[in-house]
């Protein structure tokens, strides 16, 4: 971890993130202090509100509420602290139970980006690189009903995004080079699908003996990273 921040404001950080992600609701320093052993007063867990808000880490949505993540929250939450964090192994059984039961199926990649959105409670998305007409996707129903997301002209988002898709397709396709085989997560405007910016992306690719197929997981940017991440590295390892 990079010394950005101190490794107090740090856990505040990580809590309040953890905590929205469960709620999508702004967060108030009584309730870390109530969720968390941190030993130090709400007085303080308001002051470094006050710090990492300064810094570009949170936003108060309105006045007198508590706060939320920003887009470079989530970018230091993703590079900094989930690699250091074990989840439970019986998060991953489900799925690991629905792609071995599909495995050898003639439409194993569907049945793998269904297993993949019904997990993760997000959107799944799958593609081959060498055939960007064998598009997919699954878990639209889970992107609905994301409480922070509904509003007026929300639908209308969605549905613009869904449309051209599968086009901006070819931007992951042709910087696959660069990327490699790594899994790459895409934050707010990180993300290289046009009027998506309030979402988050993360995408890899499985085994080339399944078709070269590319995965990935598209939701808020409130999603759960740490769960998801995990999700995606043990398909890699199941299919190797």
């Amino acid at each position: 971890m990079d010394n950005l921040l101190s490794e107090r404001q740090a856990k505040i950080l990580y809590s309040l993130i953890q905590e929205h992600i469960k709620t999508a609701k702004p967060i108030a320093s009584a309730v870390l202090v109530k969720k968390n052993k941190f030993g130090f007063s709400p007085a303080t867990i308001r002051n470094e509100f006050a710090e990492l808000e300064n810094m570009g880490f949170l936003e108060q949505p309105y006045t007198s509420s508590g706060r939320v993540p920003t887009s470079k929250a989530y970018r230091y939450f993703v590079d900094n602290i989930v690699e250091g964090i074990q989840r439970e192994r019986h998060r991953l059984d489900d799925l690991e139970a629905a792609i071995r039961s599909s495995i050898g199926s003639e439409h194993f990649n569907r049945h793998l980006i269904k297993s993949l959105a019904d997990a993760s409670n997000n959107m799944a998305l799958g593609w081959t690189d060498d055939d960007n007409d064998d598009f997919y996707f699954s878990g639209f129903k889970n992107l609905l009903r994301e409480p922070e997301l509904e509003g007026e002209g929300y639908y209308t988002k969605i549905g613009d995004i869904l449309d051209r898709i599968d086009d901006d397709i070819e931007k992951f396709v042709d910087n696959e080079e660069e990327r490699g085989k790594d899994v790459k997560v895409f934050i707010g405007s990180e993300v290289p699908i046009r009027g998506a910016k309030d979402f988050s992306l993360i995408i890899s690719s499985v085994p080339s003996r399944f078709g070269n197929l590319k995965i990935a997981i598209f939701g808020p940017q409130r999603m759960d990273y740490e769960k998801n991440l995990q999700l995606i590295a043990g398909i890699k390892k199941l299919l190797e």
